[in-house]
Formats: C-alpha cells, structure tokens, sequence
C-alpha cells in the first residue's frame, strides 16, 4: 500500500494502469531465447525450401575472397557450381600454406578455371535431381525415382525444351548435378555390373569343396543338405552385396538430400545465373529421333496439387487421347473415318471387359518400411522368397485398406500404374516358375555343368534366371517410375504446361499461360462464330402488328453419359 495526495491507500501492483481502458503490451526481455522456426522436410514446397536457405547465414564452403565485399546470397547444391565449389577449396587450403607457395598455388586455381570454362560436356550426359527442377518433396518425381529413370526424365524436358544440343562449361555445373550423374555412372558402370556377374558365376565353395558353411554343423547328412540350400556361399555373397548396395543407396539419399536442404555456398547473382547454364557459342549436333521428340513435347514434370501423372490416367483416357492424335495426323477424311471405327471398336473392347482390379498386388515402390524390409529379406529364401512372397504382402496390403479382391471394373477404368504392376508382377512370377522348377525338377539339360576344366560348375538355371531379370529390374521398373513422374502438358491445370517446374521457372510459366489463355480465347471466338453461322430458326410469337420475327436458338448440348459408369447387374 502507499499514500495518495488525499491521504487515502492505494495497492501496489507492478502492472502498468492502462488509460482509456487499453491493456498494455506485454514486455519481452531482450535475453530471451528466440523459437527457431521449424519446417517440415515432408510437406515443404519449393518456394519455402528456397526462402528458408536464403535466410541462413553459415555456409558448408568457405566464401570466396573475390566475393567478399559483394552482395551475396545463400543458396544449396542447386545453385552452387564447380567453379565455386574448387574456388572456396583453394581458399580454405591458403592459410595453411608457407607464403611462398601461396603464389604458385593462386596461379594454379586461375589455370583449372580457365580450364573448367573451356571444357564443355553435353547436357544430354548429366543428370539432376527432381528437387533441383522445381519438385515439391511430395510430387511423384521425388518419390518414383531410380538413377535410371530420373536420367530419361532430364533427357525427355530437355528435349522438349530444345536443349539436346547444349553445351555446358565443367564450371557451370552444379553441385546437385554432379552428385546425381556421379550416382548415375557408378550404378551403371559398378553395382550393376558386380550384381549380374554373381547371377553368372559358378558355384562358391571354400577349401574342401564345400558349397555351404552348414556342412560342418554337427547335425546329420540330410538336415545339412536342406540348411545348404538356403545357406550356401552364393547366398551369402549376394545378402552381403544387397547390403552394400542398400547402405550406399541410403547414403546418396541423404547426401543429395543434405545438400539440397541446406546452405551450402553464397554466390552472387552472376554466380547463381550461372548454374547450369549453356556456353554461349558452342553447340553439339545429336540428332533426335521424331518419335522422342513427339513424346518429349507431349509431357512435363509431375505435379500433386497442378499436374496428374501419366501412371494415374485409365487406360480409356490413354485410349481416346491416342485416337485422337491419329484423327488429327490423318490425311484425308477416310482416313479420319476409318481411325475413329477402329477406336469405337477398341473402347467397345475395353468399356465390356472387366477384371478384379484389386487382385492386382500393391506395387513394391508403394510398400511401407516393414514389406520392404521383409521382401528384400524374404528374397533370399529358396522357393518361398522373391515374386509369391511380393504378391502375399500386395494382397495382404490391399485387405488392410478395405479393398475387395472380388471387386470388378471395365478395363477402360484401369490405371496405366496398375496394368504396369499386373504386368511386373506376372512377368516376376514366369521368371519364378522357371527357377524353381529348373533348380528342383531334376532336369537332365538344366543340371549344373563344368564348363571351364578344373573351375566350380555353372549352374544354367541362375544364369538363365539373372538374363530374364533384366527387363523387369531395367526396364519395366524404369518404365513405371518415368510415368508415374512425368505429366501431359495440356493436364496442367495452371496453363504453364510445365508441371512442377513452374515453381522454378515462374517468368517462363507466366508467359506460357498468357500465350494459352490467348489461344484458347480465340479459339472459343472461332466457335462462337462457327455456332452463331448454323443456328436454326424458328419463328417467334407474332409482334403487335400481326407480324412474326425471326429469332435464333441455340441447341442446349446434351450431357454425354459415361458408358463405364453401367455396370452389368452380373458384376454387382
């Protein structure tokens, strides 16, 4: 309590008295700690991956000291190229160096820059991450990928874009780039290679001739014969080689994702304009067949929210777009007759068959964390592993979800990913069959031979077995990933036509969708036109005078009905 001027009490309070009944701001103390704001890796798009790192300030490379006193941005592996990376290498080697080579040394890095500016490679032998072309984490591009299909996904946008012929100085490459061709060769040229050469090689056996460690168990002759054929020194070499080549996939995946996440170099506005840019003069001339380009003109990079992916079309959809290409490349009207009776027919054909869609597997590149730790376990075990054990955890995923196996649709409601997963896992099981009917038939032409005196015998069935699995690791899987990444460009709901990318390339999706809203416009003025030309006329109630005017009506269109959508009373 204290005095007042008349004598009376008044309460001591440490709040502010607030006048004309407003509360005063709360007070913070200048010491506080600050809440760093977090993010979420999962649901972070583009543009706030790319405002995040410009506002941080520690760089991985130590800043070049020709850019010290410019304006500088921070920026990640998409945007840091050679040039910057062997620079700020030399500059953080300097200090330790005696003053005397110090010299010798910054004309050594002015000689390799001079050479990482006049030597150019083709753009068509680099690779890059989907991140690094506008990709949100959560767009199929960035989860559908393996090195072979993010490659010919570049590929099909540069040649769309008409960059085949480009060439790029080694010191405008980025550090995303890099890693991602580095990856690319070293898949192709090294694990690739070292995982069909076991397929083909004789059986291993150690000193005594022995082809499984489980014959020196204590345990009789035939309990040691059944554990060899799961345990033999050929299992053995290829779960170590899975392991392997699963830690170094891991390992790229968090370096590329590292790199792409954080601030890795400040570079200038000239530096980061630089970044994958083409030289200026040189150009390469590699021809490119006309039915890639048709292809490469037609698609995009993926979108989730802007651009549906090619996998998540029904084969109905594929279907009429087909059809009507061929309309518009025919020649003459009997020709565009004729295509569109034959596609009647094939819609007729696919609009009347129908299937049990939910028989169809989950894909392996959609199983969670525990199926693909036990498919790829589950490999190694004869007869049960491989293709009928993917099928058993597809099945088994597709009850867990509610999804009934007696369920029909027309196959004109297929998706394209799910005919290419029938497709993947019927061929998995063919291969299946052969194996395992080779290795326990007892088939005289198939029985394990000595090709090679003196060397471990071949065992034909194997090497059969790793030729037909080419295709479906090579091919089929490639195939799936590339249409499950890339889009229509005329599917782009925003006009960019450029999918995903339109997150990066903003000034070029502006102008797109300026040019399309142009065109569309006049297209729906010709129409217009057109309509108004065959209207027909009716008479209109007669005027005061007695006389009757004109007037013109246009025929409300009717709404096409969906055939797909009457299902037989048999199916239901």
């Amino acid at each position: 309590m204290t005095a007042t001027a008349n004598g009376s009490a008044a309460p001591i309070s440490d709040t502010p008295v607030a006048k004309n009944n407003t509360v005063a701001p709360e007070q913070v103390s200048p010491y506080a700690k600050k809440k760093v704001q977090r993010y979420n890796p999962k649901t972070e798009t583009y543009e706030q991956r790319q405002e995040r790192i410009a506002k941080q300030k520690r760089p991985v490379l130590r800043q070049s000291a020709e850019t010290k006193n410019e304006d500088t941005t921070c920026v990640s592996s998409e945007f840091t190229t050679l040039s910057v990376v062997f620079d700020s290498i030399y500059d953080s080697l300097l200090p330790s160096l005696p003053p005397a080579a110090q010299a010798a040394v910054k004309q050594q890095q002015k000689s390799l820059q001079r050479s990482l500016k006049n030597v150019t490679v083709s753009t068509l032998s680099l690779s890059d991450d989907p991140r690094a072309l506008g990709a949100d984490m959560q767009d199929p591009a960035n989860k559908y990928k393996s090195p072979h299909s993010t490659y010919i996904v570049n590929q099909l946008l540069k040649i769309r874009d008409g960059k085949q012929n480009e060439a790029i100085p080694v010191a405008n490459i980025t550090l995303s780039q890099a890693v991602e061709t580095a990856w690319l060769y070293f898949f192709t040229g090294v694990l690739a290679p070292i995982n069909f050469a076991l397929g083909m090689a004789p059986e291993f056996t150690d000193i005594n001739q022995q082809s499984s460690p489980a014959a020196y168990l204590p345990l009789p002759q035939n309990i040691t014969g059944i554990l060899g054929s799961f345990l033999s020194y050929n299992t053995l070499v290829g779960i170590f080689f899975a392991g392997g080549q699963a830690g170094l996939t891991a390992l790229y995946n968090q370096t590329a994702t590292s790199l792409l996440n954080q601030c890795v170099a400040r570079v200038t506005e000239e530096q980061k304009e630089n970044a994958g840019k083409a030289h200026e003069h040189i150009r390469y001339n590699i021809p490119i067949p006309a039915i890639i380009k048709n292809t490469a003109n037609q698609l995009a990079l993926a979108d989730k929210d802007n651009c549906k992916p090619v996998g998540a079309k029904t084969l109905g959809e594929i279907t009429e777009r087909t059809i009507k290409q061929a309309k518009d490349a025919a020649p003459n009207a009997q020709a565009r007759a004729r295509v569109a009776a034959e596609g009647r027919q094939m819609m007729g054909i696919l609009r009347s068959n129908y299937i049990p869609a939910n028989l169809i597997p989950k894909d392996k590149a959609d199983f969670d964390g525990t199926e693909q730790a036990v498919s790829t376990i589950g490999g190694f075990i004869p007869v049960l592993g491989g293709a009928p054990l993917d099928v058993i955890l597809g099945l088994s995923s597709n009850v867990r979800q509610g999804q009934s196996l007696g369920h029909q649709i027309p196959l004109s409601k297929l998706t394209v990913t799910k005919s290419i997963t029938g497709v993947y896992y019927t061929y998995a099981l063919s291969v299946w069959l052969f194996r395992t009917i080779g290795t326990y038939a007892g088939i005289p032409a198939l029985a394990p031979v000595e090709l090679i005196p003196g060397v471990n015998k071949f065992n034909p069935v194997r090497m059969i077995s790793t030729v037909l699995t080419l295709p479906l690791t090579y091919g089929i899987t490639t195939y799936h990933n590339v249409v499950r990444s890339m889009c229509f460009t005329d599917d782009d709901t925003t006009g960019s036509g450029l999918g995903a990318e339109a997150h990066k390339r903003k000034d070029e999706a502006q102008e797109n969708i300026a040019k399309n809203k142009e065109k569309a416009d006049k297209e729906s003025t010709g129409t217009t036109k057109r309509a108004s030309s065959t209207t027909t006329k009716k008479p209109a109630p007669a005027s005061d005078s007695g006389e009757s005017t004109p007037s013109t009506t246009t025929p409300k269109p009717k709404k096409k009905a969906d055939p797909d959508d009457e299902i037989p009373p048999w199916i239901r």
